[in-house]
């Protein structure tokens, strides 16, 4: 699924993982939660992108993703943050909070 196919909703998160990435398997619990928390608010959608996977690579060069894992806010499609490494909940949940 391309970023761009979610154009119809506000808010979506978008996260760059690899299988090999230790702090990357760590923050999936995070996104999990995250997803947790948000799954009653119909505007923010979730998606996630090995790196290593034939169909993120499109994505991966679109977004010029340097290092994993990466979290892009999307507002209306537009980027609106950006971060890289994992973040805890808190910071995260803010994140999406500030884009809403």
């Amino acid at each position: 699924m391309q970023v761009t196919e979610n154009l119809n909703q506000e808010i979506t998160v978008v996260v760059f993982k690899a299988p090999w990435c230790q702090p990357c398997k760590a923050y999936a619990k995070t996104i999990e939660e995250a997803k947790e928390i948000y799954k009653d608010t119909p505007e923010v959608k979730f998606i996630t992108y090995d790196i290593e996977d034939k169909e993120a690579f499109v994505e991966t060069l679109k977004y010029k993703i340097k290092g994993v894992p990466t979290t892009i806010i999307l507002k209306d499609a537009t980027e609106i943050s950006r971060k890289v490494g994992a973040l805890p909940l808190g910071s995260l949940s803010s994140e999406i909070s500030n884009a809403l």
